[in-house]
């Protein structure tokens, strides 16, 4: 999973399944701006949404895992 971070501070990366339980954190620190990659590999197939929130800015996309 790669996730591009438009400015360093804290940032919250999680994913949630579709009835909105986290299924994992990856991030809860201090980031770069820039690409970060995170590692997928442990998660079951299926659709989730990826939420990522920082200083200034908040985004949620609909992904599927295969």
């Amino acid at each position: 999973l790669s996730i591009s971070v438009p400015k360093a501070g804290k940032t919250s990366i999680a994913l949630f399944d579709v009835t909105g339980h986290q299924v994992k954190r990856f991030s809860q620190n201090s980031l770069s701006a820039g690409e970060h990659q995170f590692n997928l590999s442990n998660i079951p197939q299926g659709n989730y949404i990826l939420q990522v929130k920082g200083a200034g800015f908040s985004s949620a996309k609909a992904i599927r895992i295969k």
